[in-house]
């Protein structure tokens, strides 16, 4: 039943980032589902299931991007073992630390990412494109987090 359930919310998040965001908003900077869907495996979870279900996340998002995969793979790998690893250093939970995971996973994934594209292309432009896009997507990120775990709220109100 897990597997079925994984498979189901793996297909909701190709739908909504392939499909649903850019139908609404365009070519903008969008959400990163697939990075967040990392996070949040991590956050709840094991640092196992977030740095696993991010490397999934990473390959697919690789793939339907048409780019190269192993740097998506690694930097959501990092960001689901990050999550994790803050949540359990925290004496605190709840949503304001789930933002703060998300938002400091988020950045740092970002910059992995961008760091590894970098490295591969021996282009400095892709590290200075990056900031602006993960900064977009880490407020993203943010703001949508409320709404994907609204059971995080009863702990703040």
């Amino acid at each position: 039943m897990k597997v079925l359930k994984a498979i189901g919310l793996l297909l909701v998040v190709i739908w909504a980032q392939t499909w649903v965001l850019p139908a609404f908003f365009g070519q903008r900077a969008l959400p990163d589902l697939f990075l967040l869907s990392a996070i949040l495996i991590g956050f709840l979870s094991s640092a196992t299931a977030g740095i696993g279900g991010g490397f999934v996340l990473g390959l697919i998002q690789g793939m339907i991007q048409g780019s190269s995969a192993l740097p998506f793979a690694v930097s959501r790998s990092f960001a689901g073992g990050f999550a994790s690893w803050l949540k359990n250093r925290w004496l605190w939970s709840g949503l304001p630390s789930c933002l703060v995971a998300v938002a400091l996973a988020t950045v740092s994934a970002e910059l992995l990412h961008s760091f590894l594209i970098t490295l591969a292309f021996r282009d400095t432009g892709y590290l200075i494109a990056s900031l602006p896009i993960g900064l977009a997507e880490t407020v993203w990120s943010c703001l949508l987090v409320p709404f994907l775990l609204p059971s995080l709220w009863k702990e703040v109100v």
